[in-house]
C-alpha cells in the first residue's frame, strides 16, 4: 500500500511539473505518438510560444533568440523583431491573403497560391526559394527549400501541430509541441527535443 501512494504522490507531481515546464533545458517526461504508437518519453524544452486572446502566436523563444509578433485586428501577422534586432514586415491583400515579405537584411519574397488559398511556393530576391504541401484541412504538412532543408509536421484533430521533424544535409531532429489551453484557446504552446 505504501508503494503505491509513493508511485502515485510521484505521477502526480510528474505531471503537475511537466504541465508548468517553462524552462528551457530542463527535462519533461511527456506522452508522444510515434508511428501511430502512444509512448511516454523523457523530452528537453527548446522553447515556448505565449498566444493572445484569439490563439495567434505573439512571443517565441528558444535558447538562442526570442521573437515578437504584431497582429493587426484581422489575426494577420504583420511585423516580427529578433532579440537580435532581425525584423520582418509583412502586406495583405484586401481578402486577408500575404503578398509581399520584406526584411531587415534587404531581403523580400513573394508568395503564390493554389486554389484553395494555401502558400504553395516563395520566391525570394536573392534565388531562394520554399515549396510547401498542405492536406485536406489546409494544415502544411511538407515542407522544403532550395538549400536541401525539409520539414514534416503533424497535427492532432483540431490541427494544433504536434510534431515536426526537420533534416538538412548534416542532422535530422524531431519536435514536440504541447499545449495550455484556456477555454479552449491556445495559451502556450511548449517545443521539447531528444535529448
Amino acid at each position: 500500500m505504501k508503494r503505491i501512494i509513493i508511485c502515485i504522490c510521484f505521477l502526480f507531481t510528474l505531471a503537475i511539473s511537466n504541465t508548468f515546464a517553462q524552462e528551457i533545458g530542463e527535462k519533461v517526461y511527456k506522452e508522444i505518438i510515434i508511428d501511430g504508437k502512444k509512448i511516454n518519453k523523457w523530452l528537453v524544452v527548446y522553447g515556448f510560444a505565449d498566444y493572445d486572446d484569439k490563439g495567434n502566436s505573439i512571443y517565441y523563444k528558444t535558447e538562442d533568440e526570442e521573437w515578437w509578433y504584431d497582429i493587426d485586428d484581422k489575426g494577420n501577422t504583420i511585423h516580427s523583431k529578433s532579440s537580435d534586432d532581425f525584423e520582418c514586415w509583412f502586406e495583405y491583400d484586401d481578402k486577408g491573403k500575404k503578398i509581399h515579405e520584406k526584411y531587415s537584411d534587404g531581403t523580400e519574397s513573394w508568395p503564390e497560391y493554389d486554389d484553395k488559398g494555401n502558400i504553395i511556393h516563395y520566391k525570394w530576391s536573392d534565388n531562394y526559394e520554399e515549396w510547401l504541401n498542405y492536406d485536406d484541412k489546409g494544415n502544411e504538412i511538407h515542407y522544403k527549400d532550395s538549400n536541401g532543408f525539409e520539414k514534416w509536421t503533424d497535427y492532432d484533430t483540431k490541427s494544433n501541430r504536434i510534431h515536426v521533424k526537420k533534416q538538412d544535409d548534416k542532422e535530422s531532429k524531431d519536435y514536440w509541441y504541447f499545449y495550455v489551453l484556456e477555454n479552449g484557446k491556445k495559451k502556450k504552446s511548449i517545443v521539447c527535443i531528444d535529448f
